[in-house]
C-alpha cells in the first residue's frame, strides 16, 4: 500500500556529537591553555610521562620504607615451639 513512500517525521535532528574542538576541557585543555604544549597529543604524552614518573616514585618510595621483620634467635625458638612469651 504504501511501497516507496518515505515516513517523515517533524522532529529536530541531532547532529552527531556537542564536543567543539576548539574548547578542549580536562586536563588536555589545561595545557594547551597554559601554553605548555602546542595540541592535544603533545598534551597526552606529558601527562603519560607525569604518571610514569609517579608511578616510579611511589615504587621507590614503597621499596626504601618496606622493611622485612628481623627475628631474633630467641623469638624464632618462641615462634617455632608455639607458646605465647
Amino acid at each position: 500500500m504504501y511501497e516507496g513512500q518515505k515516513v517523515q517525521f517533524d522532529e529536530p535532528t541531532y547532529h552527531g556529537s556537542m564536543h567543539n574542538r576548539n574548547q578542549r576541557s580536562g586536563l588536555t585543555g589545561f595545557l594547551i591553555e597554559k601554553n605548555i604544549a602546542k595540541n592535544e597529543k603533545q598534551a597526552t604524552y606529558i601527562l603519560l610521562g607525569i604518571l610514569g614518573l609517579c608511578i616510579v616514585v611511589i615504587a621507590f618510595y614503597i621499596s626504601t620504607t618496606a622493611k622485612p621483620e628481623v627475628f631474633t634467635e630467641e623469638e624464632i625458638a618462641i615462634l617455632e615451639s608455639g607458646r605465647p612469651r
